[in-house]
């Protein structure tokens, strides 16, 4: 083999490996390219759950101070409940209290 094919094998081994180089750095191009994609979905993805966790951080607040004020209204109910029973109780005394004072009466 002659030093000039030697050269002429050493640049097709160059020129092998310089286009394998050539594909590997198309082929990291593209997966640098997704992970750019990936990664702007992501922070659209992250903003959006930022905005559904305010949402709900808001939502919570609302049923929170709709809890407050249905336990206020419990409390005033029973409140009236328990006025009521008194008032029912003390009604039924006064008619047995009547009842019985007009039958001795009838006697």
């Amino acid at each position: 083999m002659t030093q000039l094919d030697q050269i002429d094998e050493r640049l097709d081994r160059l020129l092998t490996a310089t286009e394998r180089l050539a594909e590997n750095s198309e082929r990291q191009g593209l997966n640098i390219e997704r992970l750019a994609e990936n990664s702007e979905r992501m922070v659209e993805g992250m903003s959006e759950l930022r905005a559904d966790l305010s949402e709900l951080k808001e939502i919570t607040k609302q049923q929170a101070e709709t809890a407050a004020r249905q336990q206020a209204n419990i409390e005033r109910q029973q409140q009236t409940i328990e006025q009521l029973t008194s008032a029912i109780s003390s009604f039924v005394g006064f008619i047995r209290f009547t009842s019985a004072k007009t039958q001795k009466n009838d006697w």
